[in-house]
């Protein structure tokens, strides 16, 4: 068995103390911490302005695309007969985990799970998936693979998620966007929809088709930001506004020599108001770092990274009603020397998948992380660790 992540969120080291800060429930704590960095390359939590007195959202990627693999990782969180989300089972969703034929150059192999809610054990609670697209879709290929999608999924989950209306596509069309880089699937008792998140690279022209005040518009020039939509509100009601640090225009956080920037000169100073965190609050925040060059993992070594990754400003009718931060650790790492490859016949299937992801993580000097614009190699920051609308 490979070490879980619990071996390296031991009490007092940087890992602890920066999740400890957004005060994660017992079982959240032991659900990340139980998962492995080989299965589950990156972990986070993210606190919102509106549930300051709650506790964090909690989000991790997943690597497997096996549901037997799935259904042991959420098994916790499931309802005793396995179900989820009022009747779902994970064999609902494997149009969107596993990869599809038709779709073998659509997403990157990892998938993001998040949940929003308080958790509790067995209460089969509804999450958020969402995957990243190898190449950002244009409007055109996004309204195709919907359909081709929705239409490979069983029928009561095709009821759940409906279609964005046609103001809603007319709108998006409007945008000054660089393609789709994330889809998600927001699953709910009630219904669900989809989740969608937009690379941007004319930020002051979408700001101002927005209709986003100047002073906040002009705050976030200097930062790379990113659009976050759902499909079922119309754009000019609801969207959220990613902004991810200054340095991030240039390195990715796994590509920053030396280690991370960790202080309020990365991001933006924002102005006293009713809908954003606490000033000392995010300042502490910020502060918090996890770099760790090299650790040993079994026989590989690897290094991690982690902090303060992105903020998000949750719009409503034009208003601010709503601030996240989210932190997060992840494997940013390569191997210097790789050992003899084993035989899988000498292995069980679950070593086997192990050292399989690891390779897959730790491949030559070229790997870079996980991609998310802006900038080419900024791909470890998860869409599903933003519940951006809710």
């Amino acid at each position: 068995m490979r070490p879980s992540w619990e071996t390296f969120w031991k009490k007092g080291s940087s890992m602890a103390c920066m999740f400890e800060e957004l005060a994660p429930s017992e079982l959240q704590r032991a659900f990340l911490s139980g998962l492995t960095p080989a299965e589950a390359p990156a972990i986070g939590l993210e606190l919102s302005k509106r549930g300051l007195r709650r506790r964090p959202q909690m989000a991790a990627m997943v690597l497997s695309s096996r549901p037997q693999r799935w259904r042991a990782l959420l098994n916790p969180l499931l309802q005793a007969d396995g179900s989820f989300a009022n009747g779902l089972n994970v064999s609902d969703l494997l149009p969107f985990i596993q990869p599809l034929k038709e779709s073998n150059q659509w997403f990157e192999q990892a998938i993001w799970v998040e949940y929003t809610k308080p958790l509790r054990q067995h209460a089969g609670q509804p999450f958020l998936l969402f995957r990243r697209t190898c190449e950002p879709w244009t409007i055109d290929q996004l309204k195709k693979r919907l359909h081709q999608l929705h239409e490979l999924f069983p029928t009561e989950l095709q009821d759940r998620l409906g279609f964005p209306s046609k103001s809603w596509w007319a709108a998006l069309e409007a945008l000054p966007l660089a393609g789709l880089d994330q889809l998600g699937l927001d699953i709910s008792k009630e219904g669900g929809c989809w989740r969608f998140l937009f690379g941007v690279t004319q930020p002051q022209q979408l700001c101002a088709d927005l209709g986003l005040a100047t002073n906040l518009s002009n705050l976030l020039k200097p930062f790379p930001i990113g659009l976050a939509l759902d499909s079922r509100r119309a754009i000019a009601d609801r969207y959220s506004i990613e902004v991810f640090p200054h340095y991030r225009q240039k390195h990715s956080i796994t590509s920053y020599p030396g280690e991370i920037p960790a202080n309020a000169s990365q991001w933006p100073q924002w102005p006293s108001h009713p809908a954003l965190l606490p000033a000392k609050r995010l300042s502490k925040i910020m502060q918090f770092s996890v770099h760790a060059p090299s650790v040993s993992y079994g026989p590989q070594s690897l290094s991690m990274r982690g902090g303060l990754s992105h903020q998000k400003l949750v719009i409503e009718s034009g208003e601010i009603i709503d601030h996240k931060a989210y932190v997060g650790v992840m494997v940013a790492a390569k191997r210097e020397s790789l050992p003899s490859s084993p035989n899988p016949s000498n292995l069980s299937d679950e070593t086997a998948a192990a050292t399989h992801a690891l390779t897959r993580l730790t491949m030559g000097n070229q790997w870079t992380g996980f991609a998310l614009n802006p900038g080419a190699s900024n791909r470890w920051v998860p869409l599903a660790c933003r519940q951006y609308l809710v």
